[in-house]
């Protein structure tokens, strides 16, 4: 039997929760850590030479913040599609922030801010009623010279298994 040709033009869905819940399958821990080391080592990749790392236990926010190069408009815009890699070898933001990405197993939304020598943005990403991902250019909220900030906002009901400095200190240790 063959294929019927047609003029229709159509798209492919993509269910992005089944697509996020997969990648965070690729690692042998807990989504809570994969977040946070992705961060860390997007700041890495970025050239950063400090990384702040904060988390308030009670409110559920990871924020990762750091020095580095920060993203161009053109990166700041592929960050945001999901199968971009903008990672050129040992240099880039990584695979077009894999953890906040990933976050969205547990996490309603994130807020990026960066700043580069050539962009400065912020952004609100979060799924919409359909389940699609979306995000919204918003103001900057902290001032940055240089680098990028990563807040994750958890849900509610997520299973964070870190809540002190010690606690961050030993998953990046693993």
């Amino acid at each position: 039997m063959k294929y019927e040709e047609s003029q229709e033009f159509r798209q492919s869905r993509v269910n992005f929760k089944n697509m996020i819940q997969n990648l965070a399958d690729m690692y042998p821990y807990g989504v809570d850590e994969v977040v946070l080391v992705e961060c860390i080592a997007n700041s890495l990749d970025a050239r950063a030479s400090e990384i702040e790392i904060s988390f308030d236990p009670r409110r559920k926010i990871l924020a990762v913040s750091d020095n580095g190069k920060g993203m161009t408009q053109d990166q700041f815009e592929q960050y945001h599609d999901f199968a971009m890699g903008l990672k050129t070898r040992g240099e880039g933001i990584g695979f077009a922030g894999l953890g906040a990405k990933i976050s969205f197993n547990i996490a309603h939304c994130v807020v990026t801010e960066t700043r580069s020598t050539s962009f400065a943005g912020a952004s609100l990403w979060e799924f919409d009623e359909d389940g699609s991902l979306g995000w919204k250019a918003i103001p900057l909220r902290h001032s940055l010279e240089r680098g990028t900030r990563v807040e994750i906002h958890f849900n509610d009901d997520a299973e964070i298994h870190y809540s002190t400095t010690e606690d961050i200190k030993q998953v990046i240790l693993r």
